[in-house]
């Protein structure tokens, strides 16, 4: 009985920190995101707006176009080209911290 209550304890303890560390990487994660976010904004909104000015295409086309702009997308050979910013400060301690779950998944 004794035993089992130690293995139950590990269990839950091991649970407990893997939870923890999933959360600390989705909020760092969201970190990077808003930072990203903060400087692809007005770059998206002057892309959008000489789109208009040119009239390259209705203004929703130019809307649709540029609102993803810096995001991760794909090349016609199905490579992905990797987004804008992500050598922020909150985006390198986001993938460190993704790096270490990672690395600590025996859990």
């Amino acid at each position: 009985m004794h035993k089992q209550l130690i293995a139950l304890s590990l269990l839950w303890a091991t649970q407990v920190f893997a939870q923890d560390a999933v959360e600390r990487s989705d909020a760092a994660n969201a970190r990077c995101e808003a930072a990203r976010e903060q400087r692809l904004a007005p770059i998206r909104a002057q892309k959008i707006a000489e789109c208009k000015r040119r009239a390259q295409q209705p203004t929703a086309g130019c809307e649709t176009y540029y609102g993803t702009y810096g995001n991760n997308s794909n090349h016609a050979n199905g490579s992905v080209v990797r987004g804008r910013f992500y050598d922020l400060p909150a985006c390198v301690a986001a993938r460190r911290t993704g790096n270490e779950l990672l690395q600590k998944q025996d859990f």
